[in-house]
């Protein structure tokens, strides 16, 4: 199956197959293109209200394009038009299989079985290790983030979609690294690290990632847009 991937802004994505289009986390409205929007079904889905993850404006689309449909976590006030899912729960969606997981931040990561096809998108769901903060926060983060991927275990994923955020320094790929030794996963695009694509590179140069580096899909630019084969 061929799929097209264009980079929005941090963990802004749209994923477009033959007549679907899938949104993630579009904070920034003006960034998807109106061919994104125009297909016969486009299915937009917000991991938690932060305003680096969702904006209000999203729900101007369905003016233009009442194909639109809605998938919120619980976290955001329930919105016309729109669905809400709350974590560890498992829907059906427009014709998709939808799973969530507990974030360690806010809201849900997603899971979405579609026909041929597996996708996983985090939203804030990540090995957040802040140095300086309380070592028992950071041992119980551990735990957490270790327990809720360990929920994937045994799963085959197409794609996924992973926090890489340089703001953890030495940390930074705990949450990446975590993931695709604990899951089966063919290709990973990173997200979540704001302006500083070098933190991509930093990864591809990384001993620690050698086991892996092939499949992450670096990113090089906002707007880009990436033909991938699952």
């Amino acid at each position: 199956m061929e799929l097209w991937v264009q980079f929005l802004s941090q963990s802004g994505f749209c994923v477009e197959f033959p007549g679907r289009t899938l949104v993630f986390d579009p904070y920034t409205p003006q960034a998807v293109p109106a061919r994104a929007l125009s297909q016969k079904q486009v299915d937009v889905f917000v991991s938690h209200s932060h305003a680096d993850h969702f904006s209000p404006g999203i729900f101007a689309w369905q003016k233009a394009h009442p194909q639109v449909r809605y998938l919120l976590s619980d976290d955001i006030p329930p919105q016309k038009g729109a669905e809400r899912i709350g974590p560890r729960q498992r829907i059906t969606f427009d014709g998709i299989e939808v799973s969530t997981l507990r974030s360690t931040d806010l809201g849900v990561a997603f899971l979405l079985q579609l026909p041929g096809c597996t996708l996983y998108h985090a939203g804030d769901l990540n090995f957040w290790h802040w140095d300086g903060e309380d070592p028992a926060w950071n041992r119980q983060m551990a735990q957490d983030y270790k327990a809720e991927i360990a929920r994937l275990r045994g799963l085959s994923i197409d794609l996924a979609f992973l926090p890489l955020d340089p703001r953890l320094g030495r940390a930074y790929l705990w949450g990446i690294d975590t993931f695709l030794r604990t899951v089966a996963v063919k290709k990973v695009i990173p997200m979540h690290f704001g302006e500083d694509f070098s933190v991509i590179s930093r990864l591809e140069k990384d001993p620690q990632a050698a086991s892996y580096r092939d499949r992450v899909v670096p990113l090089h630019r906002h707007g880009e847009r990436i033909r991938i084969k699952v």
